[in-house]
C-alpha cells in the first residue's frame, strides 16, 4: 500500500544510504533503505508497500540500477513511481541510457542536499498531481457504474411494467367477455325459481351458489385489473390489492336477489 511520503533509497553503499535517508527524514519525508535491488524489487512487486518516489544508484552489483528500472517499468502497478538516478559516473552515455530506460531525473554523486530536496519536491508535485488525476478517474468511473447500473434497473423495471400492464389488460378482456353471460345465467337461476319443483328449487340453489362464487372471483379479478402502488420498506412498491375484496356487483346484486328483483346491469 502506497505511503505519503515514503521514498526507497536503493544503494549498496550503506553510508551514502544512510546520509541520504537522513537528509530526507530531517526534511519530513519517511524513508526505507536497501543494499541491493533485488530486495527491493521484492517490496515493490509484492504490492505491500509502494513509495511515492525512489533514489536508485545506478552502479550495484548483482541485479543494478538500469536493470532495476526496466522491471519497474514493465509492472502496470509500479510504471508511474518516480525515480531519480544517483551515479558517480561522468558518463554521459549511462545517465542517457537511465532516462531511456524510464528514470525521471538523476543526480551526481556526491550529492547536494539543497538539489536533492529541490529534485524530491518536484517529482513528488508531479506524483501528487497524477495521484489526483486517476483519483478523479476512477471516481468518474465508479459514477459511470453507477448510472448504467441505474439505467439498466430502469429498462428491467419498465419492461416489468409493460408486462404487467400487458396482463392487466388481458385480465380487464377476460372480465368484461365473463361479465355478461355469468349475469345471465344468474338472471335465468331467478326466472327457474318460479318452478314450484322443490327438486328444481334445490338444483337451482346450487347452481347459484356456484356461479356466485365465480362472481366473487371474478370481481376480485376486476379490482386487480384497477391496481394501484403503495409504499413498502422504503422506496419499494407494491400493488395494493385490498381492493379486491371490493365486489360492488356481487353486493348489488344480492340486495337485488334479497328484494325480489334482477338487474342485468354490467358494471
Amino acid at each position: 500500500m502506497e505511503k505519503k511520503n515514503l521514498i526507497f533509497i536503493i544503494d549498496d553503499i550503506t553510508d551514502t544510504a544512510d546520509l541520504l535517508a537522513h537528509f530526507l527524514n530531517s526534511s519530513g519525508y519517511t524513508t526505507r533503505t536497501f543494499t541491493n535491488g533485488e530486495d527491493a524489487l521484492k517490496i515493490l512487486e509484492s504490492g505491500r508497500t509502494i513509495p511515492s518516489l525512489i533514489l536508485l544508484d545506478l552502479m550495484m552489483p548483482g541485479v543494478d540500477g538500469i536493470q532495476v528500472i526496466r522491471r519497474i517499468r514493465s509492472n502496470a502497478s509500479l510504471t508511474y513511481i518516480p525515480i531519480i538516478m544517483i551515479t558517480f559516473s561522468a558518463d554521459s552515455q549511462t545517465r542517457i541510457l537511465g532516462l531511456q530506460t524510464g528514470a525521471d531525473d538523476f543526480l551526481a554523486k556526491p550529492v547536494n542536499r539543497a538539489e536533492l530536496l529541490a529534485r524530491v519536491r518536484s517529482l513528488s508535485r508531479l506524483k501528487e498531481v497524477y495521484d489526483e488525476k486517476v483519483g478523479l478517474l476512477t471516481d468518474v468511473q465508479e459514477a459511470y457504474n453507477r448510472l448504467e447500473a441505474t439505467q439498466g434497473e430502469l429498462i428491467e423495471a419498465e419492461k416489468r411494467k409493460s408486462q404487467m400492464e400487458a396482463m392487466m389488460t388481458t385480465a380487464a378482456g377476460i372480465c368484461h367477455e365473463m361479465s355478461q353471460p355469468l349475469t345471465s345465467a344468474l338472471i335465468t337461476l331467478q326466472l327457474l325459481r318460479l318452478n314450484d319443483n322443490p327438486k328444481v328449487v334445490d338444483d337451482v340453489s346450487t347452481i347459484e351458489s356456484s356461479l356466485l362464487q365465480a362472481r366473487v372471483i371474478l370481481d376480485k379479478l376486476r379490482a386487480l385489473t384497477r391496481y394501484e402502488t403503495k409504499p413498502y420498506l422504503g422506496e419499494e412498491l407494491i400493488l395494493d390489492i385490498d381492493r379486491s375484496s371490493e365486489t360492488p356487483f356481487l353486493k348489488n346484486f344480492n340486495q337485488d336477489i334479497e328484494g325480489g328483483e334482477s338487474n342485468n346491469t354490467l358494471n
